[in-house]
């Protein structure tokens, strides 16, 4: 062999080692199971043409990497369940990823990812895809997002933000046009929450029992035009500034909301319905307020409750496009002191104003409705633990002719109330007297109609008709019923604050005590059933 063939042996035995030693790198790092599976880098994966899907990982890193590129094909699905495990904490999908998307579910239920970052080329996060992960507190959002699935970070009760670490605020991208619903329910730490521009509806249930969080911010330019059931029901948002372009808010939307700094709320007056039960229970909220001075409220349906025991709510105006006052409206408004019924009222659903004004420093009702009017009970005086006595007034809501009761607007109490007007001899009786209704001539009270009250009721041998949960929140130890053949639903005496009535029948021989006993029959042990001669004096 000649000198020149032997360097040109070397030079491909050469060649070919080379060769042997990529191949083999090649198949050392990547290489095949017999059920078709692919393995890289701790990546268990498939393929399809030109691009892999990831099934799990088999590594033993706490931060991981989610590839471009995995065996010479783009990643461009990620399986449900693919840390299912492995107890990896922070996952960073690689800057150069583009087109992926990620499986329902892809993270559900890990409870040891503390940090997740999204590559930017992903439009959308799936449904349920971080549900119940209850250690993760970082999410980085993706640039082009545009869709978050249904219940997409339900229960992440560490969340926390989408920024840097320390910042607190989670934002939801200008790019977001869609949300599904609870999409954040139940996420128990998150504080604070910016909402893009192109967002037009906030689904149900989005922020439902996230009651760490206080602060929500509206781009100023936001095309927000409903905010679903429940939205931001159980939280602490206070004083929140809603967006311009509103025009519905859903049942139960701020409803529950218990912080002290909730104090204050105007709604938008592009507003024109607002849903059953939206605030109730927001016992710090003082001072509602719709439109502006220029810009009248547009606002011409308001649902069941929506108002209801908003404890510290004082005065409020609805507007005149308002023409009924649904049931419950003002249920337990306990301090509510001044309303006006304007004339544009055409109905008031059943307690809309029961249990309402009795912790009012003053009540200024006033009835312009053609259907209604105030019947102005006997003034009574109130004595304070010094003894001094201050007059106060008290009222019924009837209908127009005064047969029908509505409510009981006030604040008497027998233990501390008299119905002597003159505190030169008032000391002497005060605690003697009965709320009495034989001053005029009601002939039926409605559903709720004596909610709230205190002491014994006498209900007149007028009245022939009790409605549902008529005596609810009531402290009344004893009522007084003098009509033999009254009648009443089967909640009538449900739901009373002492859980216990006892009814006191001064002719036990009509159908009254024939009800009460098929009740008492059916087991309502909280009933007792006495006979009297009379009501008390």
């Amino acid at each position: 062999m000649t000198k020149k063939q032997t360097t040109i042996l070397i030079c491909v035995v050469a060649a070919i080692a080379v060769v042997l030693v990529a191949v083999g790198g090649y198949f050392i790092g990547t290489y095949s199971s017999s059920d078709g599976e692919m393995r890289s880098g701790g990546f268990v994966y498939e393929t399809s043409g030109s691009t892999a899907t990831i099934i799990r990982y088999e590594g033993d890193d706490k931060t991981i990497t989610i590839p471009a590129r995995i065996g010479g094909r783009r990643v461009a699905y990620v399986e449900a369940g693919f840390l299912d495990g492995t107890g990896v904490e922070e996952v960073i999908f690689s800057e150069e990823i583009n087109m992926i998307e990620l499986a329902d579910r892809v993270f559900e239920d890990n409870t040891d990812i503390v940090y997740v970052s999204l590559p930017d080329s992903l439009t959308e996060i799936p449904d349920s895809a971080f549900e119940d992960c209850t250690s993760l507190e970082r999410v980085k959002m993706p640039a082009s997002l545009t869709t978050i699935g249904d219940s997409a970070f339900e229960g992440c009760s560490s969340l926390v933000t989408s920024g840097a670490d320390g910042e607190n605020v989670f934002e939801i991208p200008e790019t977001v046009t869609n949300i599904g619903v609870e999409a954040f329910m139940d996420c128990g730490d998150l504080i604070s929450v910016s909402i893009g521009s192109r967002l037009s509806a906030l689904p149900n249930r989005i922020f439902y029992n996230c009651d760490s969080l206080r602060t929500v911010t509206f781009a100023s330019d936001s095309a927000l035009e409903n905010i679903g059931e429940s939205a931001f029901r159980n939280t602490h948002v206070n004083n929140v500034t809603l967006p311009s372009s509103l025009t519905y808010i859903g049942a139960y939307a701020f409803a529950e909301n218990t912080y002290s700094s909730f104090t204050s709320i105007n709604i938008p007056s592009s507003v024109g319905r607002i849903g059953e039960y939206a605030f109730s229970g927001c016992t710090y909220l003082n001072t509602v307020t719709f439109g502006g001075t220029d810009d009248p409220s547009e606002l011409y349906e308001i649902g069941e409750g929506i108002f209801k025991n908003c404890s510290r709510l004082r005065t409020i105006s609805l507007p005149e496009s308002v023409t009924a006052i649904p049931t419950l409206a003002f249920y337990g408004c306990v301090r509510l002191g001044t309303f006006t019924i304007g004339e544009q009222i055409a109905s008031i659903g059943d307690g809309a104003f029961s249990n309402v004004g009795s912790q009012a420093t003053s009540i200024n009702f006033t009835v312009n409705a053609s259907g209604y009017m105030l019947v102005d009970l006997m003034s009574y005086v109130e004595f304070g633990d010094d003894g001094v006595g201050e007059v106060k007034e008290h009222w019924i809501l009837t209908d127009s002719t005064g047969t029908v009761m509505y409510a009981y607007i006030g604040a008497f109490d027998p233990e501390t109330c008299s119905n002597d007007s003159d505190p030169e001899t008032a000391l002497a009786s005060h605690n003697s007297f009965d709320f009495l209704l034989d001053m005029i001539d009601i002939r039926e009270i409605s559903s709720y109609g004596l909610a709230g009250v205190k002491g014994s009721v006498c209900i007149p041998s007028s009245v022939t008709k009790l409605g549902e949960y008529c005596f609810m929140d009531s402290e009344a130890a004893r009522v007084y019923i003098g009509g033999a053949n009254c009648e009443f639903e089967e909640t009538t005496f449900d739901d009373t604050a002492s859980g216990s009535l006892e009814i006191m029948l001064l002719d036990a021989s009509g159908s009254a005590n024939e009800f009460l006993q098929q009740l008492i029959d059916e087991g309502r042990n909280e009933l007792s059933v006495r006979n009297a001669d009379s009501f008390p004096a």
